[in-house]
């Protein structure tokens, strides 16, 4: 389902701006929201100086109106995630966004994958390495867009700037060590960088990838990365022949839709959904040996739950 799409001015604003709430009871129509009302969005720099090839973290934190939702990097069957375009000094340059752990959004014929309330996106940024080229006032911009829905979807669009100094000061450190108290609880929301952060490890196993979890798990939940010329299957629990429980996660592989990129599978495994410190982790993948429809069967080292 395909979800009716109204587009949102662009707007500049300082470094953070606010939003207004469109509630399932309020009678205000579609015309009289935009975007940029229903979302707040701020920058938050995660340090107090930039030093000279010292890679440091910028978040860009969104408030959605209740009821109202943005998407994962993965958006699944509809809708499309925030994107950050930055602009930053001469010599810098800025890592992929990181997300927090989404919800599933699942309703008959369609699967997503989205945020609620607060989250902020995190960023790494990298200062060149040679410290005559960092300026004395580092000037940071974002330029913003992201979409928000719910039974219509709005695309809000902002910009923000922040100046960090290449020596601390009194301000700046004040500053910092307020924003890593602020950020602490979004950032808790973010998944581990490697299933062994949560007692996990994965496997290929023939045309599944076999996720082996902690033990007396009894659920977890595959959310997939966007991973061109792979096609998932439902995952299902499975017990090893150690005894183990693990998440099966079958998937097709199709080459000639990779869009030129390296085949992976790859994703969030979520043993424990509870938003204040969720429990998952992200794992990549590469399937070797692809022929046909993907890799050539093998001996499966696990047994299905009974």
């Amino acid at each position: 389902m395909l979800l009716p799409l109204l587009a949102g001015a662009a707007t500049a604003v300082p470094v953070a701006a606010g939003a207004v709430s469109l509630d399932d009871g309020d009678e205000k129509t579609s015309d009289q929201v935009t975007g940029e009302s229903l979302v707040a969005t701020e920058l938050v720099v995660l340090t107090d100086r930039v030093e000279a090839g010292k890679p440091f973290d910028v978040a860009v934190v969104f408030t959605c109106s209740p009821s109202w939702h943005l998407y994962w990097k993965n958006a699944g069957d509809s809708g499309a995630p925030p994107t950050v375009q930055w602009t930053l000094p001469a010599g810098f340059t800025a890592k992929e966004l990181r997300f927090p752990v989404p919800s599933v959004h699942d309703v008959p014929g369609e699967k997503t994958y989205v945020h609620d309330g607060t989250l902020a996106l995190v960023a790494t940024i990298v200062p060149p390495a040679d410290a005559a080229t960092i300026p004395a006032e580092s000037l940071l911009k974002a330029d913003l867009m992201w979409m928000t829905c719910k039974e219509i979807c709005l695309v809000g669009r902002r910009s923000h700037e922040a100046r960090v100094p290449r020596e601390a000061t009194t301000d700046s450190t004040v500053a910092f060590k307020t924003a890593n108290t602020r950020m602490k609880p979004l950032l808790a929301q973010h998944p581990k960088a490697s299933l062994r952060a949560i007692g996990a490890s994965a496997s290929i196993d023939g045309d599944a990838a076999v996720v082996v979890l902690p033990p007396k798990t009894a659920t977890a939940t595959f959310v997939p990365a966007d991973t061109p010329g792979v096609v998932y299957g439902e995952p299902r629990m499975e017990t090893t022949s150690t005894g183990q429980p693990a998440l099966k996660i079958p998937f097709t592989l199709k080459p000639q839709d990779a869009l030129g990129k390296p085949l992976s599978v790859a994703g969030i495994v979520i043993i424990d959904a509870t938003k204040s410190a969720p429990v998952a982790a992200e794992f990549a993948l590469e399937p070797q040996g692809v022929a046909g429809n993907g890799q050539a069967p093998a001996k499966s080292p696990t047994k299905q739950k009974t």
